[in-house]
């Protein structure tokens, strides 16, 4: 998998945390310094989770006799993420808003948000080498620190300035570069 599939990968994980707290700081109005550390402290999970996954996906792959799976199976782990976030852009219903205000709250809800990042995670696990698995950590994980932490602090203040954000729009683009990061691994 080459590096612009890493990217891509990080940039479609900030989608999420940024619509969730967009949502939340519309609701519970927080300081932009509380939102800073909030924000911080998502980037971290996400990376957190997206290492964790591809540990666990190394740890789980099968052994090289069988390597046509690990494509299937991080095609698959791609296609349960996409479901989820075209499952979440049309839901008909508005999305929960939550006090981020609150530490154990704000703490919680980033853990959460970072379940596509393990799911992420292990697809990539189970697709690359011991020697790469470091490297698409290391990438994977770096751009998405950057990019939720600052996707989070830019949903804070859309939230603050009471700017609706169009989520079926962020959710469909997510699932785009999704799919592109996965076309990728295929060609």
């Amino acid at each position: 998998m080459d590096i612009v599939s890493y990217i891509l990968l990080g940039i479609m994980l900030g989608a999420v945390p940024m619509l969730a707290f967009a949502q939340s700081a519309a609701v519970a109005r927080i300081r932009l310094t509380k939102g800073l550390a909030v924000s911080g402290i998502a980037g971290l999970a996400m990376a957190a989770m997206v290492l964790a996954g591809i540990l666990l996906g190394n740890i789980l792959r099968m052994a090289d006799e069988y390597a046509v799976f690990n494509d299937s199976v991080f095609l698959a782990f791609m296609a349960v993420v996409g479901v989820r976030l075209m499952v979440q852009a049309f839901r008909k219903k508005e999305a929960v808003a939550y006090d981020i205000s609150r530490g154990s709250t704000a703490v919680v809800l980033c853990i959460v948000l970072a379940i596509n990042g393990l799911l992420v995670g292990m697809g990539l696990g189970f697709l690359e080498s011991d020697e790469k698995m470091w490297r698409a950590a290391a990438i994977v994980g770096g751009v998405a620190l950057v990019v939720v932490t600052s996707a989070s602090y830019l949903g804070i203040m859309f939230g603050r300035q009471q700017t609706k954000l169009k989520s079926r729009r962020w959710l469909l683009t997510a699932v785009l570069l999704l799919a592109s990061a996965a076309l990728l691994r295929m060609i």
